[in-house]
């Protein structure tokens, strides 16, 4: 894995994972910059890796050197042991955003236990509660309001800006292979941002419609996407397209996101990080 890995994973957040006590648990109750809920990944040797907690500086541990099914997965101080170590393993087939977290000393796969506990399993290709994604969470605004969708819902739904932050919450998960590009998963229904529109690189539309739709592995939408500042000031961003290049901006008749070529763009294509959130 070496510094491929390094690179793709180095700082970068272990989502719906908390601490609590002398547990670890997974959960839907994220809380906004909490380093409870924050991991770090440390490349240590020949692939493998430790997950450090930032509050608690504490690393991901099978506890008493189990080897076997359903044991737990606790945190304790760092002491080097086969326990503490991880290989990272990107599903590249069924779940391409994601990745399995396999014990060094048993094999096995950190896998979602019961009450939301996190254990040790085989490792089953087929179990979603063994994908494990890495992001960062974001909060975009402008002048017209919040990057988001429409309305809290688990359908899809068109995204749009919004007056409502708690639509707004997005993870950006590192893509495995292509440098620097994300996907973008909405918090709270984590579906994705993806075009409405099938692309076809042989016939690219002049504008696509970005909805929230579930991950479809082999979809032919467009959902990749990676940002650049806006300016030589570097205070925004704009959001753009892996495929056509396209940017995110705001239709000005619906409010809802498009992508259209650079060309085209409106001054509300330029986000700013929000710098607070009223719920």
């Amino acid at each position: 894995m070496g510094d491929a890995v390094d690179d793709l994973f180095d700082q970068a957040g272990l989502t719906s994972a908390n601490s609590r006590a002398a547990d670890v648990y997974t959960g839907f109750g994220f809380a906004e910059g909490s380093p409870m809920q924050t991991f770090y990944i440390k490349h240590q040797e020949d692939g493998y890796y430790s997950i450090y907690n930032k509050y608690t500086k504490t690393v991901l541990t099978v506890e008493n050197r189990s080897m076997e099914a359903n044991a737990n997965v606790i945190p304790q101080e760092w002491a080097g042991k086969a326990n503490q170590l991880f290989m990272i393993i990107r599903d590249t087939e069924k779940y391409r955003y994601g990745a399995f977290i396999v014990s060094r000393h048993s094999g096995m796969a950190l896998t979602i236990g019961k009450h939301g506990s996190v254990v040790q399993k085989v490792l089953n290709a087929d179990d979603k509660s063994q994908v494990w994604a890495f992001s960062n969470r974001k909060v975009w605004n402008n002048s017209a309001g919040f990057l988001g969708v429409k309305k809290l819902t688990l359908a899809k739904e068109y995204a749009a800006v919004t007056d409502d932050s708690k639509t707004a919450k997005w993870n950006y998960i590192v893509h495995p292979s292509y440098k620097n590009a994300y996907y973008i998963m909405n918090a709270n229904s984590t579906l994705f941002l993806s075009s409405e529109e099938i692309y076809d690189k042989n016939s690219i539309l002049k504008a696509y419609e970005l909805i929230q739709a579930p991950y479809v592995v082999g979809a032919n939408t467009l959902m990749l996407f990676y940002t650049v500042y806006a300016d030589d000031k570097k205070e925004k961003v704009v959001i753009k397209e892996a495929s056509t290049r396209y940017t995110l901006d705001v239709d000005k008749d619906t409010s809802n996101l498009i992508l259209v070529p650079e060309t085209e763009i409106s001054p509300l294509a330029a986000w700013e990080m929000a710098s607070e959130i009223k719920e």
